[in-house]
């Protein structure tokens, strides 16, 4: 369990509330973007539907007039 050995990485006290700050920021970071996904879905939908559909980058996708080359 992390949290169990994180005193151990931080340098601090096995029962200092400190070993609980990392996760919880985890936690909050998550909470935050699960958030603003529902904010985002609600007012700008266009946006929403548009995440991790983004344009291929033209050095990756290859071009048919350069299929015949070998490399």
């Amino acid at each position: 369990m992390m949290v169990g050995n994180l005193h151990l990485l931080l340098g601090i006290a096995p029962q200092s509330p400190l070993r609980h700050v990392i996760p919880a920021c985890i936690i909050a970071a998550a909470v935050a973007g699960l958030a603003w996904a529902t904010v985002l879905g609600h007012h700008r939908p266009a946006v929403y539907a548009a995440i991790g559909a983004g344009r291929p980058d033209p050095l990756t996708v290859p071009d048919r007039r350069l299929a015949s080359l070998e490399l």
